[in-house]
């Protein structure tokens, strides 16, 4: 059984040595080996020395008060539009889910205050938290 495990380790070294030699092989030594090319469309970005359209510089302290005044306008501020789908899908998710887990915990506040003056035969209208706290002893 052991016999059998080395000769299969053996084997995924050596074919998985082989095929990156041979991967290796493949990828051109030269990293300019498309730069002369006429065909500016296969030209990889890395080697295109060209300088873009320089765009207007943008203040950071603004898109830092819009991300404080709405989560994601500062990212549209300097056009990166992804991140601000990302971080404006995630503010609203989390706010979404505070406004309703607040919204369920006032219907069970008043399930369990119905519950209460049913059982224990109570008046329950207009008492506080505590009110419930001591009644609960009661039922």
């Amino acid at each position: 059984m052991q016999k059998l495990l080395t000769i299969t380790l053996a084997s995924i070294f050596l074919v998985s040595d082989f095929s990156s030699a041979a991967a290796q092989q493949r990828i051109p030594k030269d990293p300019n080996y498309l730069a002369g090319s006429d065909d500016e469309l296969n030209i990889p970005s890395f080697l295109n020395t060209e300088k873009e359209e320089s765009r207007p510089r943008k203040s950071k302290f603004l898109a830092l008060g819009l991300s404080f005044v709405l989560p994601g306008a500062g990212h549209y501020y300097t056009d990166n539009k992804s991140r601000m789908m990302f971080f404006g899908t995630n503010e609203a998710l989390i706010w979404s889910g505070f406004f309703g887990f607040r919204l369920y915990g006032n219907w069970k506040k008043e399930d369990y205050s119905a519950w209460s003056s049913f059982h224990a035969g109570a008046v329950v209208d207009g008492k506080d938290d505590r009110f419930f706290e001591k009644l609960k002893t009661l039922c």
